[in-house]
């Protein structure tokens, strides 16, 4: 345990989960996506994700991180498979870590004791909006009923202003998604929570943990937000990861 890992925030039997905080960084870098793990131009991202690798008694290449281009697909492992293009990602087998990153994105965590199965998905309003959550259940189907999510940390509703645009394009697939906005001091926000815990309930999922954390308000946490507004002054990201244990 350190200062800049969140280890298992709820003890949960035969899995080890976990969220990575901006003090982890041993450098100002990130842990972005890499195009190739040994690039010498991408130096400061391998050794940020050599760090979290040793921390987690591991090594990269049994940390499975994806390409991440907010679509809806999601993919079964049975090995370790870098920089797959895909926003979530399923396993049954014990030798390997799922990793997603995010900063205000939503990470949600998936596990079936049942099954004997995880999942780590990364949960942006695009993916979120054209059932990344969904077509990772599929791979859940014998045990919703049991299946735990936990929602990691991510931009909450009073922190996340939209425009009216993107509001539109909500209520043009579905008008009832307009409980999911509301205009605070003169700006649309947009309830990802909200939005995300109902299609784990619309899918059967019941057993939710959030750890309620908001991205954007909370320093501890990478925010691209934050960035943007120039309130910090390096971008970088959020780990969230899952591994099964015996």
């Amino acid at each position: 345990m350190t200062k800049g890992l969140i280890l298992n925030p709820k003890f949960i039997p035969n899995i080890v989960y976990g969220f990575t905080t901006k003090y982890l960084l041993p450098s100002s870098d990130t842990y972005r996506y890499v195009p190739k793990l040994n690039d010498p131009e991408h130096n400061d991202h391998f050794k940020n994700r050599l760090f979290l690798a040793n921390i987690l008694n591991s090594d990269l290449e049994h940390i499975n991180f994806l390409q991440q281009v907010h679509s809806n697909i999601a993919v079964e492992l049975t090995r370790p498979q870098q920089l797959i293009q895909a926003d979530a990602h399923v396993t049954g087998k014990e030798e390997f870590y799922l990793a997603i990153q995010t900063a205000d994105c939503m990470p949600i965590l998936l596990y079936s004791s049942k099954l004997k199965k995880i999942a780590a998905i990364h949960a942006g309003w695009k993916g979120a909006k054209t059932n990344i959550i969904t077509n990772t259940l599929q791979y859940f189907t014998e045990d919703k009923e049991g299946t735990i999510a936990i929602i990691g940390p991510h931009i909450y509703q009073q922190s996340y202003e939209v425009g009216e645009e993107f509001m539109k394009n909500f209520l043009e697939d579905d008008k009832t998604y307009v409980k999911y906005f509301a205009k605070l001091s003169a700006q649309y926000h947009f309830d990802l929570t909200s939005f995300v815990k109902d299609s784990l309930l619309k899918n059967n999922i019941t057993n939710i943990i959030d750890l309620s954390e908001d991205t954007f308000s909370n320093l501890h946490w990478f925010s691209h937000r934050r960035f943007t507004k120039g309130i910090d002054s390096y971008y970088g990201s959020i780990i969230s990861f899952i591994k099964l244990c015996s």
